[in-house]
């Protein structure tokens, strides 16, 4: 985790996902912004973060984008929001230099990458003369990596994962079959965390994700496939396949 510029305002999008809330205590638990998209989980989603904002006493802004939740394509993918997010992020939080942080593992999204980072800082100079540095701590980590990250930090407790929500549908507990459930999943076995079915471990989902779950949730999600990201695929692959016995 890079250290803060004293001289600029540090804020952390927090979305209560695993990658976010990982980043968002690993840097401090920084002022945090939370965007309601509207989305199948969102009302989960605000549960939490409010949850947290309580618990470690932080201020979060909320930012309601109710619009965004029905562009939703397959795979999980809404075009434009991350744009989006760091422009009102940059706007909201006034003409000093800033720091934005973002919680991104291993990922191929255009809106995920260090070159749009770059673009999104060019066009807050040049648009809104506003000088702006966006951070992603985890981007070279998958999320196996990242839970490891934090549970050999010996501030924090596996228990402090279970207040992070995943889940692309709707209700509280994890349906075990979307691709952010199989990865939350993938994550926590490899760490030797418990997982099970409600009511046997502390990590619950509604059903056990399966190989066969993991290819047909990447047959969705094929359309944002890029050679160039040949690597993080199977760096991601082999840890799937470890989780799930393939």
């Amino acid at each position: 985790m890079a250290r803060p510029d004293p001289g600029r305002r540090t804020v952390a999008l927090l979305s209560a996902g695993l990658d976010s809330f990982i980043m968002w205590m690993l840097a401090g638990k920084p002022e945090a912004i939370y965007f309601d998209t509207a989305g199948p989980n969102a009302i989960t989603e605000l549960e939490r973060v409010g949850h947290l904002a309580e618990l470690y006493e932080r201020p979060v802004h909320y930012f309601r984008m109710r619009w965004m939740g029905k562009h939703t394509e397959p795979g999980g993918f809404v075009p434009w929001r991350n744009l989006l997010f760091m422009i009102l992020t940059t706007f909201e939080m006034g003409p000093g230099r800033l720091r934005v942080l973002i919680g991104q593992t291993l990922e191929w999204q255009v809106d995920k990458n260090a070159g749009f980072y770059r673009d999104v800082r060019r066009m807050a100079r040049r648009l809104g003369h506003r000088d702006v540095v966006i951070e992603a701590p985890l981007v070279n980590m998958t999320k196996t990596e990242a839970v490891r990250l934090f549970l050999a930090d010996d501030r924090f407790l596996p228990a402090h994962l279970a207040v992070t929500h995943s889940c692309l549908g709707n209700g509280p507990l994890h349906c075990g079959r979307c691709s952010s459930c199989i990865q939350r999943y993938v994550a926590f076995k490899n760490n030797g965390l418990g997982v099970g079915l409600p009511g046997e471990a502390l990590f619950e989902f509604k059903h056990l994700p399966t190989w066969a779950d993991y290819v047909e949730n990447a047959k969705t999600q094929r359309s944002l496939f890029r050679p160039w990201n040949m690597v993080m695929y199977a760096r991601r692959y082999a840890e799937a396949r470890r989780a799930l016995g393939r």
